[in-house]
């Protein structure tokens, strides 16, 4: 979790998951005492090997906003434990997502379209979700095991 929070950024690094791993970095992260976790309140750039039993669903891939969208252009990420390029750019509330140097994901957080996606999502149960343009930047591994490197973040 950074130690501050961000709101327009353009954020690049390198990771590598196992075979079948699954991972994300969350962003616009609230920390709260009534925000359980990371992802209770802040939209994942999804990280996922293509071995793993989710990649079958288009939104869950790498690149994606997970559960939200899939990729605007279909990227495959290299092999396991091979290192892959990811890059989030945000400003005031826009977003987009680059896997490898492809754009795969564009949203605007403050948008009636999102608004709506979140309330159709299981995400609506989560009363922040998605509500906000700032927060901390959140690194996941879920239980499979990840390695980030070239972290680096400039404020824009």
């Amino acid at each position: 979790v950074t130690d501050k929070d961000y709101k327009n950024f353009d954020l690049k690094f390198d990771w590598k998951l196992p075979k079948g791993g699954n991972s994300g970095v969350f962003i616009n992260v609230l920390e709260r005492k009534d925000v359980p976790t990371g992802w209770a309140s802040g939209p994942e750039y999804q990280l996922l090997d293509n071995a793993n039993p989710d990649y079958a669903k288009p939104q869950y891939r790498s690149g994606c906003l997970f559960g939200m969208s899939s990729q605007k252009t279909f990227v495959k990420t290299k092999p396991a434990d091979s290192w892959n390029h990811s890059e989030i750019k945000q400003k005031n509330g826009k977003v987009q997502f680059f896997l490898n140097g492809v754009l795969t994901t564009t949203e605007d957080f403050n948008s009636k379209s999102w608004a709506d996606k979140v309330a159709k999502s299981h995400f609506h149960a989560f009363p922040e979700y998605g509500k906000h343009i700032n927060g901390h930047i959140v690194l996941q591994d879920w239980a499979t095991g990840i390695a980030f490197r070239n972290i680096k973040i400039k404020e824009l």
